[in-house]
C-alpha cells in the first residue's frame, strides 16, 4: 500500500518498470537560498522596457551543460495561443541567448537591494544559523 499527503510519499514498492513515485517539491527545497538582490530593470527584447523587477539568488545554482540545453530548448519551443492559432513566440535564440548583449553595471542609474533573512518574518521561513 501507498499514501500520499501534500507532496510526500510513502511507498516502498515501485511502478512497472522499477519507477518509484517522484516526491513533489517546493521550489525552495532545489534552491541553495531564499535570499535575493533585487533591481529594476528591462526585458532583454525589443522594445527593452524598463518594466522589469528582476530578483537574482545570493548563491548560484549550479546546473549541468544538458540541464542548460534543455531549458534553452524549453524557452525556445514557447508558444503562444490565442484564439486563432498558436504561434512560436519565443523571445530566445535557440541557444537560449537574450537579443540584446550583456549591459554594463551603472551605479549611478541602478539601485540594488540586497534581501536577506532581517527582512523577512521570522515566521516564514526557518532561518539557518
Amino acid at each position: 500500500n501507498s499514501t500520499v499527503t501534500a507532496g510526500n510519499s510513502t511507498n516502498n514498492t515501485t511502478e512497472p518498470g522499477g519507477l518509484s513515485p517522484r516526491k513533489k517539491g517546493f521550489p525552495y527545497d532545489i534552491w541553495p537560498t531564499i535570499y535575493f538582490y533585487r533591481y529594476r530593470g528591462q526585458i532583454t527584447y525589443p522594445p527593452c522596457s524598463e518594466i522589469v523587477s528582476w530578483r537574482v539568488l545570493d548563491e548560484p545554482l549550479l546546473i549541468s551543460r544538458r540541464q542548460f540545453k534543455h531549458l534553452a530548448r524549453l524557452q525556445e519551443s514557447y508558444i503562444y495561443m490565442d484564439e486563432d492559432e498558436c504561434t512560436n513566440d519565443s523571445k530566445v535564440s535557440p541557444q537560449g541567448e537574450a537579443f540584446r548583449p550583456l549591459q554594463q553595471f551603472n551605479p549611478n542609474h541602478q539601485n540594488v537591494t540586497h534581501c536577506t533573512k532581517k527582512n523577512f518574518g521570522f515566521w516564514m521561513y526557518k532561518l539557518h544559523q
